[in-house]
């Protein structure tokens, strides 16, 4: 699991610090913008997500409301912006 992980996330990554203009960026928004996503998912799930989704009393019906609304978001964003993504990876300027 780990390994598919790695092919999967390490090219971006390096990808990234490849495009990246001058030292300054390289020095002070690549790791930004590594850690910054991870911290504000950890924040959004495990606090409000959580909370919102099992609270105190709660039926276990709203749950799955709540889960199956995220999911839906998540797969609306993804298709409004899987074209775009495919450019990320066809760059022939790059040399990854």
């Amino acid at each position: 699991g780990l390994l598919i992980v790695a092919m999967v996330c390490i090219p971006p990554i390096l990808k990234a610090f490849v495009v990246l203009p001058w030292w300054t960026g390289k020095l002070f928004f690549f790791p930004f913008f590594l850690v910054v996503p991870g911290i504000l998912v950890q924040w959004f799930v495990g606090r409000m997500l959580n909370r919102w989704l099992i609270p105190g009393g709660a039926a276990s019906a709203s749950a799955y409301w709540w889960v199956g609304g995220w999911t839906l978001l998540t797969m609306t964003v993804w298709l409004l912006t899987r074209r775009r993504l495919r450019t990320l990876i066809s760059d022939e300027e790059l040399p990854l």
